[in-house]
């Protein structure tokens, strides 16, 4: 199956428009993904409230004992700890194997990854456009034929209260 995905193989697309959903601390989306496997695979993104600065997307496998084909991680940072030991501060790529699941990291695969300023470890937030690009690079990388014109829809606005208003009545800036 991974060979497959790895060389374009797998007949992967999405055609159904994402749906950003609230949970406790971030929003999320997950897109059914149509292919020629015979497997149940989501196309996953993630962007936690308090990490507005770095995304997750993920190509996902139903079944229990697989989980995540390959997962972007967007700014984030991961230590290898099963294997090489290797750290990664910034933008880090998983891919399963049988050894160590989705636990090993790797750089994102170049090409087609191309030089992007999320690439670093900055703090800065990601806008909607930046997601939006993510989300077609990493549609790109895992040979995922979509429209985004049709499908991306903007993350919602997280409100972040400018005053926290105390049981008395008294705001505190």
């Amino acid at each position: 199956m991974m060979e497959a995905l790895l060389a374009g193989g797998a007949g992967l697309s999405v055609s159904d428009g994402i749906r950003w959903r609230r949970k406790a601390a971030s929003y999320e989306f997950s897109l059914n993904v149509r292919n020629n496997l015979g497997r149940r695979l989501v196309l996953f993104g993630q962007q936690c409230d308090k990490k507005l600065h770095a995304a997750t997307f993920a190509l996902h496998c139903t079944e229990s004992t697989v989980g995540n084909l390959f997962r972007l991680c967007v700014r984030g940072r991961h230590t290898n700890r099963r294997s090489d030991g290797v750290q990664h501060h910034g933008t880090h790529l998983h891919r399963w194997t049988s050894e160590h699941r989705d636990e090993q990291a790797v750089a994102p695969f170049d090409p087609p990854w191309p030089p992007s300023p999320w690439q670093d470890d900055s703090q800065a937030p990601l806008s909607d456009d930046h997601l939006r690009l993510l989300f077609q690079q990493f549609c790109q990388m895992m040979h995922v034929t979509c429209d985004p014109d049709e499908i991306w829809r903007p993350k919602p606005s997280i409100e972040i209260p400018e005053f926290l208003k105390l049981p008395d009545g008294e705001e505190i800036p």
